[in-house]
């Protein structure tokens, strides 16, 4: 072939056909002993090892979750914690208060609950009165269409009038005025205080009430005119029979134990009743008289009836 191209052609001719020949005879009869003569022969045809690169882009999907900070999130769930603590302390509070309220009325009901039977006396016997033996009273009505009876104990008071406590007993005192303004004598004071949801002449029963008695006397007597110049007066519970000893209408108040008498009374004997006299202290007088020792006798302490409601 070489002899053939030197021949036939010359220069870059001969050159180009020497490698198309080479090329050719290597692509079509070259063994793979012929390689290394070949690829020798014709550099171009030997392979070339080429390395390719893969570019391995990873692509990061980044996932922003906005959250609430967690101090924010632990002052909220405080403050809903602390208000539903707040609610609740309310409440109990709230429960609390109405506990103490029905306990309060309840105890009052039954202090102020007065027996059926009425009271006994000392002697074990009814109460005696101005107008004879009395019992105690209760108020009934009837409820609903049932026509049930309904009782209830619970005592109150008159206009004018307060409690007292004696013994084991609430009892409604005040003063009352006769009505025409005018003086009366002990039988009057008796009959003011038993009639108009009344129930006896009364005294007090020991110092605390002597005390509330002078108070609630000048309150009640301030108002009125002065007849004759005479000073304002009350009787209270207690004459003298003919033995000399005091009997009492009302033996709530046990007697003339609570009694303060002014120096040198009670003096006058059988015929005398308590009243006030000087410096609202008790003293007696003739139970008939409706002036006397400079004073006249507007009213009396009377003991008002039990009302239950």
């Amino acid at each position: 072939m070489v002899s053939i191209c030197y021949k036939d052609f010359a220069g870059e001719k001969c050159k180009k056909y020497i490698l198309r020949g080479a090329r050719r005879y290597c692509k079509e009869m070259m063994k793979p002993s012929d390689e290394a003569y070949c690829y020798e022969l014709v550099p171009s045809l030997k392979p070339t090892t080429t390395t390719e690169s893969t570019t391995t882009t990873t692509t990061t999907t980044t996932t922003t979750t906005t959250s609430v900070p967690t101090t924010q999130k632990s002052n909220t769930g405080m403050l809903i914690g602390m208000s539903i603590g707040f609610i609740v302390l309310l409440l109990v509070i709230g429960i609390c208060w109405m506990r103490c309220w029905l306990k309060r009325r309840r105890a009052r009901r039954n202090e102020l609950t007065i027996a059926d039977g009425g009271e006994t006396g000392a002697n074990g016997g009814k109460k005696k009165t101005g107008k004879g033996t009395t019992t105690g009273t209760t108020k009934t009505t009837k409820t609903g269409k049932t026509g049930k009876t309904k009782r209830t104990k619970e005592t109150t008071k008159t206009a004018n009038s307060t409690m007292v406590t004696r013994k084991n007993t609430i009892v409604c005192v005040g003063i009352r005025i006769f009505s025409d303004l005018t003086a009366g004598n002990y039988t009057r004071a008796q009959a003011l205080c038993n009639g108009n949801g009344g129930y006896s002449i009364t005294g007090p029963s020991n110092s605390t009430e002597f005390a509330f008695f002078q108070n609630l006397s000048r309150t009640a007597l301030a108002p009125l005119t002065p007849i004759s110049n005479n000073k304002n007066s009350v009787w209270v519970d207690g004459y003298c029979n003919a033995t000399g000893e005091y009997t009492f209408d009302d033996d709530s108040h046990e007697g003339s134990g609570g009694y303060q008498f002014f120096t040198g009374e009670p003096n006058n004997g059988a015929t005398a009743a308590l009243m006030l006299y000087q410096q609202y202290r008790l003293g007696d007088v003739g139970y008939g008289s409706t002036t006397s020792s400079g004073y006249a006798f507007r009213g009396a302490y009377c003991r008002l009836k039990d009302v239950l409601v």
